[in-house]
């Protein structure tokens, strides 16, 4: 048992060691323009290269493996089934390209990451920053393991940039597909629209978390009630019914890591609306986001599923950061503001490496070196 925990340690340390040097490398090369750079192409090859050749690197990888391999040889059946039929159909069409039985994770990759860091390139001008606070916020473990729902993510992002940006249109469409690769996402798409109504004040602060509170208390009649009343949503009973033994204590510890991690976050975004706001109305925005996601952490101490729904709002995070990062400070706050934000940062992806259990091989293995295996 020692010896495990030492590995899980070590495996800590060293992760962390491996994106703090990425990102300060990417962080010096970086020049604050809208073109893409050559240190922006160096950047995708790097994160695509090692997460498309990773092999036993996050907790689903051998279900995922095992599903593409079955869509590989029965690939039709993708067509024909009932929910999410977009994940299944691309492991179809990608079979179709290449006999690579690992295509499915190099495909999810060059999905992922080349997307966002373009994106980043045009909204903040500083993508290293962004690509900091998504590793650090642990979003980029997360995508080595929920596979549907971290593209369904990444359409949100779009949907959402699509939308404040008028290309209507094309944010449907995101939204659409997301929706096509997670259910889940429908239930963030309405969050995201009272987001809309709601100003990031500490007022909607407090409202927000004594409103978790309350759910906690009733969590099981509301949560019930909201899926039995939406036909989509209908198969999540079953998490709810099952809620006190589904999720071991890791995943429960991991939940109050991001309430506290988060009400943090969203207590400094909160002070500084209005230099956030100067610098980006978008982001200013998106501390309500920030807000919601909240009270959904909360019910997820009962029902630890319903974390994966805040994480959805929580990934705004990365674009609020790199403002945060940036905007004027009166006299040596701003060395004290960053030490403090690099510092929680990295507690927190020490934190979340273990107890946000998206790798629990707690290992970083290549294709070469590794056969795929159930942890």
């Amino acid at each position: 048992m020692i010896t495990r925990y030492l590995d899980v340690l070590e495996y800590d340390i060293k992760y962390i060691a491996v994106a703090a040097l990425f990102v300060f490398i990417y962080h010096k090369f970086d020049k604050y323009n809208s073109k893409i750079q050559f240190i922006d192409i160096l950047a995708i090859l790097f994160l695509v290269c090692i997460t498309g050749y990773r092999c036993n690197v996050g907790s689903d990888f051998y279900s995922y493996y095992r599903i593409y391999d079955f869509y590989s040889e029965y690939g039709l059946l993708a067509f024909k089934v009932a929910e999410e039929k977009l994940f299944y159909i691309m492991c179809y069409f990608i079979s179709q390209i290449s006999d690579n039985p690992f295509a499915l994770f190099w495909a999810v990759a060059i999905i992922l990451y080349p997307v966002l860091i373009i994106l980043s390139r045009k909204i903040t001008m500083r993508p290293s920053l962004v690509m900091g606070a998504y590793i650090f916020l642990g979003f980029f473990g997360m995508s080595h393991n929920i596979l549907r729902q971290i593209i369904a993510m990444q359409f949100i992002i779009l949907c959402y940039y699509g939308w404040h940006g008028k290309k209507r249109i094309l944010s449907v469409l995101c939204g659409m597909i997301a929706i096509g690769f997670h259910t889940s996402a429908i239930v963030a798409i309405a969050l995201i629209v009272i987001a809309e109504f709601i100003k990031p004040t500490f007022k909607s602060l407090l409202i927000s978390v004594g409103t978790g509170g309350f759910i906690l208390l009733f969590w099981k009649y509301i949560v019930l009630y909201i899926l039995g009343n939406i036909p989509i949503l209908n198969r999540y009973t079953g998490y709810v019914e099952r809620s006190e033994t589904l999720g071991d204590i890791v995943l429960r510890i991991g939940v109050w890591g991001y309430i506290i991690v988060f009400t943090i976050l969203a207590t400094v975004f909160v002070a500084k609306r209005n230099e956030i706001k100067e610098i980006s109305h978008t982001a200013y925005k998106q501390i309500t986001l920030i807000i919601l996601g909240i009270p959904l952490s909360m019910v997820a101490v009962k029902i630890w599923v319903v974390n994966r729904i805040a994480v959805y709002l929580y990934q705004f995070a990365i674009f609020i950061i790199p403002i945060l990062w940036n905007i004027k400070y009166k006299h040596n706050s701003k060395a004290v503001v960053r030490v403090s934000l690099v510092l929680l940062l990295v507690a927190w992806l020490g934190f979340i490496n273990i107890f946000g259990c998206e790798n629990r091989y707690y290992s970083y293995s290549f294709q070469w070196n590794e056969t795929p295996a159930s942890y």
